[in-house]
């Protein structure tokens, strides 16, 4: 099992929350994830948190439903017993203490982020400008290595429902999309499972 870094604690009292703090319903008790057979989208979210992430948390839900991605495993990072997952998860994606956040779990039981809420609803606001200039330049995913799309971030997450495939043109290599280093989370106990 890889040893990850060891994660800087992060306080609940520093989180930037302005405004009243609303509840969502809070999951079910967390059940250990399942064996990892394939690629499994995790998302990272808050019930306890302010109103802006609680709806950035159902807007990005709907966003994934619109493109046919896979329902993701959620882990509710305000709950106690998520609290280092939810520590790990904030350092892996350096993006600090936002949510909702998305990463893929691999079948080797490391995490990889993808991208944020606002990167996910930056992404359904520009898919139809990519569209056309896919169309227009089937290279334009080579030229532009910067840019997210949908379909190339969550490829390994469309379902039977999906909206349009991955968009890397027939007959061209498949564009592998990889933001950041992949780690694996370490238990208390040191073992890597979840």
């Amino acid at each position: 099992c890889p040893s990850a870094p060891s994660a800087g604690s992060v306080s609940i009292a520093s989180w930037p929350i302005s405004g009243p703090l609303h509840f969502a319903a809070p999951p079910l008790a967390m059940a250990p994830a399942p064996p990892v057979e394939k690629p499994m989208l995790v998302m990272l979210t808050a019930s306890l948190t302010d109103e802006l992430n609680l709806k950035k948390i159902e807007k990005c839900a709907i966003i994934l439903d619109k493109f046919g991605v896979d329902k993701p495993l959620e882990i509710d990072g305000t709950l106690p017993e998520n609290k280092r997952k939810r520590n790990f998860l904030h350092d892996l994606a350096e993006e600090g203490v936002k949510y909702p956040l998305f990463f893929k779990l691999h079948p080797d039981e490391t995490y990889e982020f993808l991208a944020t809420g606002s990167e996910v609803d930056e992404m359904n606001e520009k898919d139809e400008l990519y569209q056309r200039l896919m169309e227009e330049d089937p290279d334009f995913l080579e030229h532009h290595p910067e840019e997210l799309v949908m379909q190339e971030v969550f490829r390994d997450f469309l379902g039977a429902k999906a909206r349009g495939a991955p968009r890397t043109p027939a007959g061209q290599a498949e564009r592998p999309y990889q933001r950041g280093a992949s780690r694996a989370f370490v238990q208390d106990d040191g073992s890597c499972s979840d």
